[in-house]
């Protein structure tokens, strides 16, 4: 790709930047520490699935230790809490795009006391009330 002036524009080499930048606590492009309910937890899901997109051009080309800067980046978001909604869906959008990279699930889930209570009903196929699967039952 060009650019206006006809020079050559190398999108790998400015993802593959941006995401050594971010992932850097020492550089001035860092994207911080992730906390609970934060707006970042969002962004990590995409920023995720844009290296897992990328990954000929970008993340196969990461040595070693700028893999585990970038993966250390992501794994942040396996401990935090998250607002109870779709907000569920970024953290684990960002444990995927980490198993295809790596070959590694790594989930840390701490669940607050209260958060699924375990005789809380459901709707079965008629209507009717009835207690939730166990994981042995899903299977």
């Amino acid at each position: 790709m060009t650019t206006l002036n006809g020079s050559q524009l190398k999108i790998p080499e400015i993802v593959k930047a941006a995401f050594l930048a971010g992932t850097d606590p020492e550089h001035f492009g860092y994207w911080g520490k992730l906390e609970s309910y934060d707006q970042k937890i969002c962004e990590s899901a995409d920023l995720a699935l844009a290296l897992w997109i990328s990954k000929k051009w970008v993340w196969n080309t990461f040595t070693d230790n700028e893999r585990k800067q970038v993966a250390d980046w992501f794994l942040q978001v396996n401990s935090l809490a998250t607002v109870d909604n779709n907000w569920h869906l970024f953290p684990l959008t960002v444990q995927l795009v980490l198993k295809s990279l790596t070959g590694i699930l790594r989930v840390d889930i701490k669940l607050k006391k209260g958060s699924f209570p375990a005789a809380e009903p459901t709707l079965n196929s008629h209507n009717k009330a009835s207690k939730p699967l166990s994981m042995a039952e899903i299977g």
